[in-house]
């Protein structure tokens, strides 16, 4: 069985795990100080301030800008729904915008479109970590007097025009979960060049309390689910997935340990700043192997599977390798599963936020969640495996292209 995916872990790094925890410099020390510096350096950002997640960022970003009850907030209806809720929970409202097709990413044109004289805020998402039409998004927030929160979370690394995605914006959020680009086990990271911004976010932070026993909980967990994800038993796990009754059970399950590991208004921690510092250096290196891996299987693949186009001047870091098939995504998980080809698919990549919010005329994203599927692709996969999940998914399409 070829799995879905690996967690960025870096060699020696349980053992500063060890050493932290029984130094009992869990919480406090001078690692977030420094972690935020060198991401400010590496972002080309006058700041960088960690979060507790990549959603608080979010928050804090939408408090410091001093928005009012009933204020727009546009953002494509191809994205997590906890950042829909997370608007609607504050007193904004969220416009929801269609895709392109090929990008996945929102399509410009229609933000124009949707603009009204409520319109404070357009959150720019880079999806799966290939940028999205910034500058095109930059000409019509200036047009309008509208400003730009870039949504990194998946896209640390990722370039546009030779300038790093983070950069472009008022402010940015990044996330550093588990899967993402850096894995902190949690926490996030607001960048910005303005002093206001960055001022407000740090008051907001230093009044959150330490909690190092979640953030061991957090490690602890993590490490649990490397281990399955790496064992015999994630075989038989993976083949319960063919069932609808068994998939909605296990992801019921992982989804709850999840939510409950997650750190919620809590300080980011010393040892995650330090586990930051070390795969910061890493970032880099670790996304060039994976373009390279890309670039394998994309020439692999038909034709005739709709992979995401990459805009012109940019440099993705392909936190998902998401293509669509021919097939609704429940029937091409089954056949590739049959084939020993785990693959994420639906919610597990990400939401349409139009059905949620049961709003019409979102007719790109419907039809991308719909038939998009998440294909493994990490550092360690060899030419071979790559071949071979190619050929798998060439194997189901059919010929036909969606």
């Amino acid at each position: 069985m070829i799995r879905r995916r690996r967690m960025r872990l870096y060699k020696g790094e349980f053992l500063d795990i060890f050493k932290s925890i029984i130094m009992l410099k869990v919480s406090k020390g001078g690692y977030v100080k420094e972690f935020e510096k060198e991401f400010a350096k590496y972002i080309k950002t006058k700041y960088a301030i960690a979060t507790c997640t990549g959603r608080n960022g979010l928050e804090l970003l939408l408090e410091a800008l001093g928005l009012q009850e009933g204020d727009e907030v546009i953002l494509p209806a191809y994205t997590l729904k906890d950042l829909v809720f997370l608007i609607k929970g504050r007193g904004f409202v969220p416009v929801l915008v269609d895709i392109k097709g090929d990008t996945f990413n929102i399509d410009p044109e229609l933000i124009q479109k949707a603009i009204t004289p409520r319109t404070k805020v357009i959150l720019a998402t880079h999806i799966f970590g290939s940028p999205c039409m910034i500058e095109k998004i930059i000409e019509i927030a200036e047009k309008n007097n509208l400003v730009i929160i870039e949504d990194c979370a998946h896209a640390a690394g990722a370039e546009y025009n030779g300038q790093k995605v983070g950069s472009f914006g008022k402010a940015a959020f990044f996330s550093f979960e588990t899967i993402k680009p850096v894995n902190t086990f949690g926490g996030g990271m607001v960048t910005t060049n303005d002093a206001e911004i960055a001022e407000y976010v740090k008051d907001e932070i230093n009044g959150y309390p330490y909690k190092s026993i979640k953030v061991i909980f957090k490690i602890f967990y993590t490490y649990l689910e490397h281990f399955i994800l790496h064992s015999p038993i994630y075989l038989f796990v993976a083949l319960l997935f063919k069932f609808e009754i068994f998939k909605r059970i296990i992801s019921g399950i992982y989804l709850s340990i999840h939510k409950g590991s997650r750190i919620n208004q809590f300080r980011y921690s010393n040892l995650q700043g330090l586990i930051g510092l070390k795969q910061l250096k890493e970032l880099d290196k670790k996304n060039t192997l994976r373009r390279k891996k890309a670039k394998d299987l994309i020439a692999f693949l038909n034709e005739d599977v709709t992979i995401q186009k990459v805009i012109p001047h940019a440099k993705p870091v392909y936190y998902f390798f998401v293509a669509k098939t021919s097939l609704h995504f429940n029937q091409a998980r089954k056949k590739l599963l049959s084939k020993g080809v785990d693959t994420s698919t639906g919610s597990e990549i990400t939401d349409d936020c139009s059905r949620i919010l049961s709003q019409h005329g979102c007719s790109m994203v419907e039809k991308t969640h719909m038939h998009a599927i998440q294909l493994p692709l990490y550092e360690e996969l060899k030419l071979r495996q790559i071949e071979y999940i190619a050929d798998s998914v060439n194997s189901i399409n059919g010929n036909r292209r969606i």
